[in-house]
């Protein structure tokens, strides 16, 4: 074996070698990577789930707000027309 293809070999495998540690370094950083993203998106749906909740109890005290406002009109007309009714009699 002539030293030229020896040098080829060994330039050869060394570049392999290289690329290999490369490769494994690079995908490793990827997997790091989108595990982080994985997090991200189940924090993010968690957020979105707590924020559906909020919302709801929000939706839920509009209701009973509205339905009390409702109610003070309602008693406020009452009064309103008794108040008239008496004032048309006397």
């Amino acid at each position: 074996m002539s030293a030229q293809v020896a040098q080829t070999l060994v330039n050869a495998v060394l570049l392999i070698g290289v690329t290999l540690i490369a490769g494994s370094i690079g995908l490793k950083r990827f997997e790091a990577i989108d595990r982080r993203f994985e997090a991200m998106e189940r924090s993010i749906a968690d957020l979105r789930g707590e924020l559906k909740h909020d919302i709801a109890l929000v939706d839920a005290h509009v209701g009973e707000v509205r339905s009390e406002l409702a109610q003070t009109r309602s008693d406020l007309t009452y009064v309103a027309l008794a108040v008239g009714a008496r004032r048309t009699e006397g």
